[in-house]
């Protein structure tokens, strides 16, 4: 056994929903706050503490942190006796939860930094989600990870979500329609990115659908 084959703990296939979380404008926030990086290392901080407090109430695992980056599973403890609809659910609640939290967190931040600077800051959260069977493995550390095409579809379209966007894949969907309006988008075409090719559907999340109400004769 080899040092990598040692460094593999266990490994697994499992279905579960990935999310990742990246803010838009960040790296010219970056540029602007240059003279004042403690408040942007604060920001971030409440950033962060905000995302484990949503994706924890939503049952899911914080993977990574990656700058401004996030990834999350939804799906690593247990649920195995369904299709993994709860679990696509919970991302997207949590996905739509953080949204709202970040424009509280953006609006608060926004008021400290127009003291700071006079250039304009645009920032927003973007968000792709994907649901399937991936490899879960503990690799180089105690921490668990993702790693397959869904997590790699999960990652593009947040790279393809503008502004504050919510992108999710056919597979995940298929699983949350009934509770989330959605808009379908066949137009994004991922044929520029690596491994990827054709043009893929991906739905914008527009929001919570409204629960039918029963009709009672009378």
């Amino acid at each position: 056994m080899n040092a990598d084959q040692r460094r593999v703990q266990k490994t697994e296939v499992k279905l579960l929903t990935v999310v990742f979380w990246d803010i838009y404008g960040f790296s010219n926030l970056c540029h602007i706050l240059k003279t004042s990086p403690e408040t942007l290392i604060e920001f971030l901080n409440e950033y962060y503490r905000e995302v484990e407090k949503v994706v924890s109430a939503n049952r899911g695992n914080v993977d990574k942190f990656m700058g401004d980056g996030v990834m999350a599973l939804f799906g690593l403890e247990g649920h195995d006796n369904d299709d993994g609809t709860d679990d696509a659910i919970s991302a997207v609640n949590a996905a739509l939860n953080l949204k709202d939290s970040f424009q509280q967190i953006k609006s608060k931040w926004l008021k400290i930094w127009e003291r700071k600077v006079t250039e304009k800051i645009d920032i927003g959260l973007k968000c792709g989600i994907s649901t399937g069977e991936v490899i879960v493995a503990k690799v180089g550390t105690e921490k668990t990870t993702a790693i397959g095409s869904v997590a790699n579809y999960a990652s593009r379209f947040e790279g393809l979500a503008k502004d504050s966007q919510i992108l999710l894949s056919q597979t995940t969907n298929s699983r949350v329609k009934d509770k989330f309006f959605s808009y379908p988008d066949k137009i994004k075409n991922l044929q520029h990115s690596k491994n990827f090719g054709g043009v893929t559907e991906c739905y914008l999340v527009l929001g919570r659908a409204e629960p039918r109400r029963k009709r009672y004769k009378l």
